[in-house]
C-alpha cells in the first residue's frame, strides 16, 4: 500500500511508484502533510534564525506554524492506525522531510541534536519494521 501526503511534490512521487507496481493502490492521507514552518516556510534551511527556532521547535510552534510535538500527535497515531489496520502489509509512506524526522524518532531513539538536524533527501527511502 502506498499512502502519499495531499501535496503535489509526494503524489507525484507516489505515481511514478505506483507505475512499478500496479495492483497497490494510492491512498492519500492527511496527516502525511509538511509540517507548518510558519514564517520559515519556504526559506533557506540554513538560515541562521530558522536554525535557533529549528532547535526549540520540539516544544515550541514556529512562529504562526507547528511544533514537533504537533507533528507527532498526527503521525504517531498515524503510524500506530497502520500496524493496526494493515498488520500483514508493506506500507510505502510518500510524505516530506519534517514527516519522516518525526516517523524515525518514532522508529528509533534519537538525541535531541540528532532530530534537528535530521535529513531524508528527496526521494530517500528508509525501512522500518513493525
Amino acid at each position: 500500500m502506498i499512502f502519499t501526503s495531499p501535496l503535489l511534490r509526494s503524489k507525484k512521487t507516489a505515481e511514478v511508484i505506483a507505475k512499478y507496481h500496479p495492483n497497490v493502490p494510492i491512498i492519500e492521507e492527511p496527516a502525511l502533510i509538511e509540517m507548518n514552518y510558519g514564517i520559515f516556510e519556504g526559506g533557506d534551511r540554513y538560515d541562521p534564525a530558522y536554525i535557533a527556532a529549528k532547535s526549540t521547535a520540539f516544544t515550541e510552534r514556529y512562529p504562526e506554524g507547528e511544533s514537533y510535538l504537533d507533528m507527532a500527535a498526527r503521525i504517531y497515531p498515524l503510524i500506530n492506525r497502520l500496524k493496526e489496520e494493515h498488520p500483514d502489509k508493506s506500507i510505502l509512506l510518500s510524505c516530506h522531510n519534517g514527516v519522516m524526522r518525526v516517523a524515525e524518532s518514532y522508529f528509533t531513539d534519537m538525541k535531541m541534536h540528532d532530530f534537528v538536524f535530521f535529513v531524508a533527501e528527496n526521494a530517500e527511502v528508509r525501512h522500518y519494521s513493525l
